[in-house]
């Protein structure tokens, strides 16, 4: 066994690290078989197995294509948007709002609706691998989670005003370069001959979905020179 092994195999075995460990995989795996099953069933006869699989890792991942992207479904393409919005886990190189955080936004939900059913006075703890997730960090997974839908919003919208491309493909640009991750749309053709503050636009979303969102945005806030 290598030495580096040798020294982080117990960590990783550990209670709470073996428990965090084990919610990664296990979101992992389920967004990799749903992924792959919805993009066999939207597609069915003109999509393999083996081809819908690829497609749901590489959509949080790597962004390469083993079927011709145009020819998708409509459908199809919004379920792309969505696993890369999703992204990759978390301590990985992989780009996205990352599983771990959408994890907790939809406890967040089901927190919510729990109150709304069982009355207000309940408490209803938020818990991680059994650890309690603080406000505040919650707070920053919201704010980070808003902060992503407004420069996707942004980015959207700046192609669309300043290209002819379609809905579907001027969301795409922002939806890749924001997530480091992920196919886009946009023919190789056409993307050379982007308007050059639509190219700009994406290179500020891929510095922001690089180095995080909150860091990027605290370099335009004048409290942050003082």
């Amino acid at each position: 066994m290598p030495a580096q092994l040798r020294r982080v195999l117990p960590i990783l075995l550990s209670v709470g690290s073996l428990g965090l460990v084990l919610t990664v995989l296990l979101g992992t795996a389920a967004l990799i078989v749903v992924g792959a099953f919805l993009f066999f069933v939207l597609e069915k006869g003109t999509l393999g197995w083996l081809d819908a699989l690829f497609q749901s890792v590489t959509a949080r991942t790597a962004g390469f294509n083993t079927v011709g992207i145009a020819g998708l479904h409509t459908s199809t393409l919004f379920l792309l948007i969505v696993l890369m919005i999703i992204g990759a886990a978390p301590g990985s190189t992989g780009g996205g709002v990352k599983v771990m955080r959408i994890g907790v936004l939809l406890k967040v939900v089901h927190r919510q609706i729990r109150r709304v059913v069982t009355g207000r006075r309940t408490v209803n703890l938020l818990l991680i691998d059994g650890e309690r997730i603080e406000l505040e960090e919650i707070r920053r997974i919201a704010g980070l989670f808003f902060a992503w839908v407004v420069l996707l919003a942004i980015g959207a919208a700046v192609t669309a005003l300043l290209s002819t491309l379609g809905p579907m493909e001027a969301a795409s640009g922002m939806f890749s370069a924001l997530g480091n991750i992920g196919p886009c749309y946009i023919p190789v053709a056409q993307m050379t001959q982007l308007h050059p503050l639509v190219k700009l636009t994406y290179i500020i979303g891929m510095l922001a979905g690089r180095l995080e969102i909150l860091p990027i945005l605290m370099l335009f806030s004048r409290y942050t020179w003082r």
